[in-house]
Protein backbone atom coordinates (compact mmCIF):
# COMPACT_ATOMS: atom_id res chain seq x y z
CA UNK A 1 0.00 0.00 0.00
CA UNK A 2 3.06 2.47 0.55
CA UNK A 3 3.81 2.51 -3.10
CA UNK A 4 0.36 4.21 -3.71
CA UNK A 5 1.80 7.09 -2.02
CA UNK A 6 0.58 10.19 -0.22
CA UNK A 7 -1.17 12.12 -2.62
CA UNK A 8 -2.55 8.88 -4.01
CA UNK A 9 -3.66 7.34 -0.21
CA UNK A 10 -5.82 10.63 -0.24
CA UNK A 11 -7.24 10.72 -3.67
CA UNK A 12 -8.61 7.08 -2.85
CA UNK A 13 -9.88 8.16 0.80
CA UNK A 14 -11.73 11.55 -0.91
CA UNK A 15 -13.10 8.97 -3.58
CA UNK A 16 -14.20 6.39 -0.61
CA UNK A 17 -15.54 8.65 1.63
CA UNK A 18 -17.52 10.55 -1.35
CA UNK A 19 -19.53 7.81 -2.26
CA UNK A 20 -21.56 8.43 0.45
CA UNK A 21 -25.09 10.27 1.04
CA UNK A 22 -26.74 8.96 2.81
CA UNK A 23 -26.32 5.51 1.84
CA UNK A 24 -23.63 4.33 -0.59
CA UNK A 25 -22.95 4.13 -4.02
CA UNK A 26 -19.45 3.27 -6.28
CA UNK A 27 -20.19 6.40 -8.69
CA UNK A 28 -21.82 9.63 -8.79
CA UNK A 29 -24.50 10.08 -8.87
CA UNK A 30 -25.58 5.85 -8.90
CA UNK A 31 -28.01 4.98 -6.68
CA UNK A 32 -27.41 4.01 -3.23
CA UNK A 33 -26.35 -0.01 -3.08
CA UNK A 34 -25.45 -2.30 0.13
CA UNK A 35 -22.58 -3.71 -1.50
CA UNK A 36 -20.90 -0.07 -1.65
CA UNK A 37 -20.83 0.04 1.90
CA UNK A 38 -18.59 -2.34 2.22
CA UNK A 39 -16.32 -1.76 -0.81
CA UNK A 40 -15.62 1.99 0.35
CA UNK A 41 -15.59 0.58 3.70
CA UNK A 42 -13.08 -1.85 3.10
CA UNK A 43 -10.97 0.38 1.25
CA UNK A 44 -10.42 2.88 4.21
CA UNK A 45 -9.57 -0.50 6.51
CA UNK A 46 -7.57 -1.86 3.80
CA UNK A 47 -5.51 1.85 4.04
CA UNK A 48 -5.28 1.29 7.60
CA UNK A 49 -8.12 4.42 8.24
CA UNK A 50 -11.05 3.72 10.64
CA UNK A 51 -14.57 3.16 8.80
CA UNK A 52 -15.67 4.04 11.70
CA UNK A 53 -14.40 7.04 13.02
CA UNK A 54 -14.71 8.22 9.38
CA UNK A 55 -18.08 8.01 8.62
CA UNK A 56 -19.82 6.75 12.17
CA UNK A 57 -22.26 3.95 12.24
CA UNK A 58 -25.55 5.77 12.86
CA UNK A 59 -26.31 6.19 9.37
CA UNK A 60 -24.39 3.17 8.18
CA UNK A 61 -26.36 0.73 10.29
CA UNK A 62 -29.65 2.55 9.32
CA UNK A 63 -28.89 2.48 6.03
CA UNK A 64 -28.17 -1.32 5.68
CA UNK A 65 -30.62 -2.01 8.64
CA UNK A 66 -33.22 0.20 5.79
CA UNK A 67 -32.44 -3.02 3.09
CA UNK A 68 -32.58 -5.99 5.30
CA UNK A 69 -35.81 -7.85 5.10
CA UNK A 70 -38.18 -10.05 6.71
CA UNK A 71 -37.62 -13.18 4.66
CA UNK A 72 -33.82 -12.61 6.09
CA UNK A 73 -30.68 -11.14 4.41
CA UNK A 74 -30.40 -7.46 2.58
CA UNK A 75 -31.03 -6.61 -0.51
CA UNK A 76 -29.12 -4.60 -2.78
CA UNK A 77 -31.62 -1.83 -2.72
CA UNK A 78 -33.78 -0.23 -0.20
CA UNK A 79 -36.48 -0.77 -2.44
CA UNK A 80 -35.54 -4.40 -3.25
CA UNK A 81 -38.20 -7.38 -2.99
CA UNK A 82 -35.63 -9.65 -2.31
CA UNK A 83 -32.76 -10.77 -0.22
CA UNK A 84 -29.42 -11.81 -2.12
CA UNK A 85 -26.14 -13.57 -0.64
CA UNK A 86 -23.31 -11.00 -2.43
CA UNK A 87 -25.24 -8.16 -0.91
CA UNK A 88 -26.13 -9.72 2.57
CA UNK A 89 -22.24 -10.80 2.93
CA UNK A 90 -21.44 -7.31 1.77
CA UNK A 91 -23.41 -5.72 4.04
CA UNK A 92 -22.60 -8.36 7.21
CA UNK A 93 -18.92 -7.32 6.32
CA UNK A 94 -19.57 -3.35 6.47
CA UNK A 95 -21.47 -4.28 9.68
CA UNK A 96 -18.21 -6.07 11.19
CA UNK A 97 -16.15 -2.87 11.21
CA UNK A 98 -18.70 -1.11 13.38
CA UNK A 99 -18.30 -1.48 17.01
CA UNK A 100 -21.36 -0.97 17.71
CA UNK A 101 -22.85 -4.17 16.17
CA UNK A 102 -20.56 -6.64 18.74
CA UNK A 103 -19.64 -8.59 15.46
CA UNK A 104 -16.86 -10.71 14.32
CA UNK A 105 -14.62 -8.61 12.51
CA UNK A 106 -14.03 -9.41 8.62
CA UNK A 107 -10.55 -9.00 7.23
CA UNK A 108 -10.89 -6.43 4.98
CA UNK A 109 -7.99 -8.15 2.32
CA UNK A 110 -9.11 -11.43 2.80
CA UNK A 111 -13.05 -11.09 2.82
CA UNK A 112 -13.02 -13.38 6.00
CA UNK A 113 -13.32 -13.21 9.85
CA UNK A 114 -10.38 -12.27 11.38
CA UNK A 115 -10.71 -14.54 13.85
CA UNK A 116 -10.65 -17.75 11.81
CA UNK A 117 -7.55 -16.82 9.68
CA UNK A 118 -4.18 -19.05 10.22
CA UNK A 119 -1.56 -17.48 11.94
CA UNK A 120 0.27 -17.26 8.52
CA UNK A 121 -2.06 -14.66 7.12
CA UNK A 122 -2.22 -12.52 9.81
CA UNK A 123 0.40 -9.94 7.72
CA UNK A 124 -2.57 -9.16 5.80
CA UNK A 125 -4.43 -7.34 8.02
CA UNK A 126 -4.69 -3.65 8.56
CA UNK A 127 -3.75 -3.94 12.09
CA UNK A 128 -0.07 -5.84 11.56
Amino acid sequence: MEKLGEIGNKSVVEFALNRYDGGWNGRAGKLDDTCYSYWNGATLECLGISFEKMVGSEYTEQFLYSCQKETGGFAKYVYSKHSDILHTFYSLGTLSFLTTTNMNRINCFLGIPEHLLPKHCLKYSPAH
